[in-house]
């Protein structure tokens, strides 16, 4: 079995490495970085195949597949401390630095992929997208979520923007869940009702049919109905066409066009279209 190494020992990694170990065959071999020294000896306790490296060059050293995922402020001068194999894989988990601007930080290493996973891999949920495609990184990965591969990395950019939505996503459930204890619901009651709600949308989403996500609209927005003013509502007041603006800001930022004090207004500026 393969011995899989992780360079940054953080939110992402911790859910990789949980989503590995408690699959059906889990890999013989998962060695963690020491950054987050609480995070690395919470997992080491937690699974058997886990080890603590005693510093990077040392998870490089143990591992056939390396897994970059430092923050990506400092990757630069992590992966030039670094030596690796030529026979090794190295799959980087970071947002903003190419395949090609990879293979000079980790020499002579040929093998080189990108993939996007999310924290809720930890319980073997949600898309994993990969680029380039390739069977032996699907198979070690598949398990822990819905593998997503693709040909370019402006495919990737493109599917990894969309992650950015789970941020709002939770924020507009707490918003929700301010509105209804606010008429003197009970706040545990409210979390229970609006986390159970949105589970199931959620599940319905997973199942959409050939109609896509616009027949589930249609599906569940009654002809002057509630689902159908809200929607529209929300619509007049821009939700809809702020969405898809935010989204293109995000695209930029990946593509280097734009940074975290970038905006919505400055879409012109940044030759977004």
């Amino acid at each position: 079995m393969m011995r899989i190494g992780f360079i940054g020992t953080g939110t992402i990694t911790e859910a990789v490495v949980k989503g590995l170990c408690t699959l059906d065959n889990p890999p013989d071999q998962v060695i963690v970085s020491p950054r987050n020294a609480d995070r690395a000896a919470r997992l080491c306790e937690m699974f058997n195949a886990v080890t603590v490296a005693p510093d990077n060059q040392s998870v490089v050293e143990a591992s056939d597949m390396v897994c970059i995922a430092v923050r990506p402020d400092i990757a630069v001068q992590v992966l030039e401390e670094l030596t690796f194999r030529k026979d090794q894989q190295v799959v980087s988990f970071l947002a903003t630095i190419p395949i090609v601007q990879m293979r000079e930080l980790v020499p002579p290493v040929s093998r080189i992929f990108r993939m996007v996973p999310l924290p809720p891999v930890a319980n073997h949920l949600g898309p994993v997208a990969l680029c380039p495609p390739d069977e032996t990184i699907a198979q070690v990965f598949g398990g822990i979520g819905t593998i997503t591969q693709v040909d370019t990395e402006a495919q990737l950019h493109a599917l990894w923007t969309v992650t950015s939505m789970m941020g709002p996503y939770f924020g507009h459930l707490n918003q929700i869940s301010h509105w209804l204890v606010d008429r003197g619901i009970d706040p545990h009651l409210v979390e229970r009702y609006v986390g159970s709600m949105f589970h199931a949308i959620a599940v319905t989403g997973k199942q959409v049919g050939e109609g896509g996500f616009e027949e589930l609209v249609v599906q569940h927005s009654t002809p002057n109905g509630l689902n159908e003013q809200a929607l529209r509502e929300l619509g007049n007041a821009g939700w809809c066409d702020a969405t898809a603006s935010v989204l293109d800001l995000i695209e930029a930022r990946l593509d280097g066009k734009a940074d975290f004090e970038s905006r919505i207004s400055s879409r012109l500026d940044l030759d977004i279209k």
